[in-house]
């Protein structure tokens, strides 16, 4: 059971470090001037992906009996 704890404890790193990604991507997203449109959806675009990677890290985690972390 510890290595299920030790493995859940890292999976909820991973998933609070995209969180971060996610508010980081989407503050330099709304911090971009409006007249680079391309780069603005860039970033929301690797936000997207972000919330993706945190959503099957979160699933991994219950998939092991472990409660997905919510905060950043």
């Amino acid at each position: 059971m510890a290595m299920n704890e030790k493995t859940v404890e890292i999976l909820n790193d991973l998933v609070q470090i995209n969180h971060d990604r996610v508010r980081g991507y989407e503050k330099a997203a709304e911090e971009t001037n409006s007249d680079d449109a391309d780069l603005r959806a860039l970033f929301t675009d690797f936000a997207n992906e972000s919330r993706g990677y945190a959503a099957e890290l979160s699933e991994l985690v219950k998939n092991l009996g472990g409660e997905p972390a919510t905060d950043s």
